[in-house]
């Protein structure tokens, strides 16, 4: 059997002829050997008769799914020159497409939906109304493209609150949304419109995430719009607003910022008195949490103090410079559960507190005129109530070294010595000014002024 409809497909009839004779010569061999074979004739008489045309095929359709009620979807015409009535039959879904009878036109007769019947199909009759009457059927396939018509929707939004330790990467939200169309229309985009530098959304999943630390912000609530978006031509988008709190928690210890190694303590410091404030800073944004000071060592035999809440030092009690030279304190400041601490190295200055004393303001010696130099006329009793290079004393004469003393003379009747008189009998001049009737008397000096300097 052997089937001839790929090569009557092909019959043509040749031009200004009422008929043509086709004859086919097919020769069949099998595969022996010797090759054995056979020969037949075949003949086709190909003759104008106004036959139906084109539904040897069939026919595709294309239809926007917003397509109105009695929109054109495609017209069929059938011959080539008489009228031809069209029916449908065979509808895989009834009712959706219409027909002309007459014209063959085809139209949209119910509301389509791709995402629900992309593909219509339907067999269409043609019947040739003139004598001979013939007829033909062909399958008419519709495809019902898809047009974006609907914006993504989510659901389960609500409102985070994470702590400001949460990881960099770490999703702080999972948006679940979906879009009702179909294909590229259906494909949903995630972005967001603000992140303040700290977020992120994965533009496929809709994760948003933690992208920078947040422990450096100083603020604790993140207002943010996602935007949802479709890959239609246009796209049909949604918005939603979303807002994260922050949480914040201590979770770094605080930083001192003057603390110094060591520090040189004169050991005529007063006590009572803040000699020295150390001061830390707090980096977490806990505004709860109060930032204290304390001495966690070296108090067991410093005179110490500091107070908790400025971190001021005193002395509960005087130094001794002879006694101890040097203290190390141990210096924690606290934050919650976090501390940081550093060690103070407290060196004992050695100051000149006193001055020194003599156990008389004044001496009086008397000297034979006759006294040989280096003669020692007196000894001076003085002291000094610093211990150390401070207590040792120098003497020397400031001034008066070398000016003699007045002899004894009368000042005459009618005169008398500007300076001070020792006595109305003998009258010995205490002052170098002494009035032009006595300047006979030399000049003298009521006393030598001793200085003491300690070293």
């Amino acid at each position: 059997a052997i089937s001839l409809l790929e090569v009557a497909n092909l019959l043509i009839l040749p031009q200004n002829l009422a008929s043509y004779l086709y004859q086919i010569t097919i020769q069949c061999s099998d595969h022996g050997v010797p090759i054995k074979s056979n020969v037949t004739l075949a003949y086709f008489n190909v003759y104008q008769d106004n036959a139906l045309r084109n539904f040897t095929s069939g026919f595709i359709a294309f239809v926007n799914e917003n397509a109105n009620i009695n929109d054109t979807v495609i017209a069929i015409n059938a011959s080539f020159q008489y009228p031809s009535t069209y029916s449908f039959i065979n509808e895989s879904v009834p009712n959706v497409f219409t027909i002309d009878a007459n014209t063959g036109v085809v139209r949209v007769a119910a509301h389509l939906d791709h995402e629900t019947v992309p593909v219509y199909t339907m067999t269409v009759v043609a019947i040739r109304s003139v004598d001979p009457a013939r007829n033909s059927s062909a399958l008419l396939t519709i495809y019902v493209r898809a047009v974006n018509k609907y914006r993504p929707q989510c659901m389960s939004i609500f409102n985070p609150t994470i702590l400001d330790t949460t990881a960099v990467g770490s999703t702080v939200l999972q948006l679940s949304c979906s879009d009702a169309d179909s294909g590229i229309n259906g494909a949903i985009v995630y972005s967001l419109s603000m992140n303040y530098g700290l977020l992120g959304i994965n533009n496929d999943t809709g994760a948003i995430y933690i992208s920078s630390p947040l422990d450096s912000i100083s603020y604790s609530v993140l207002n943010l719009t996602v935007l949802v978006s479709d890959g239609g031509s246009p796209p049909l988008s949604n918005s939603y607003p979303i807002i994260i709190f922050i949480t914040f928690t201590v979770h770094i210890p605080p930083v001192f910022t003057n603390l110094p190694a060591s520090l040189n303590l004169s050991d005529s410091t007063q006590t009572g008195v803040i000699f020295f404030t150390a001061a830390a800073i707090n980096p977490n944004r806990v505004t709860t949490e109060l930032l204290t000071y304390s001495i966690t060592s070296g108090l067991g035999t410093s005179p110490f103090q500091i107070y908790p809440n400025s971190g001021g030092i005193i002395l509960l009690q005087p130094l001794n410079y002879y006694s101890i030279t040097n203290y190390t304190l141990t210096i924690t400041a606290s934050v919650g559960a976090f501390t940081a601490t550093s060690t103070l190295s407290i060196y004992v200055v050695n100051t000149n507190k006193y001055d020194p004393m003599c156990l008389s303001t004044l001496y009086v010696v008397n000297v034979p005129e006759n006294a040989t130099v280096q003669t020692v006329l007196t000894n001076l009793s003085c002291f000094d109530a610093n211990k150390g290079p401070g207590a040792q004393l120098v003497y020397t004469i400031v001034a008066g070294n070398g000016v003699k003393l007045c002899k004894r003379h009368s000042v005459p009747t009618g005169h008398k010595c500007f300076g001070h008189l020792s006595s109305t009998k003998d009258h010995f001049c205490h002052n170098l000014h002494i009035c032009p009737a006595c300047q006979h008397i030399l000049p003298c000096v009521s006393a030598v002024p001793l200085q003491l300097y300690n070293s």
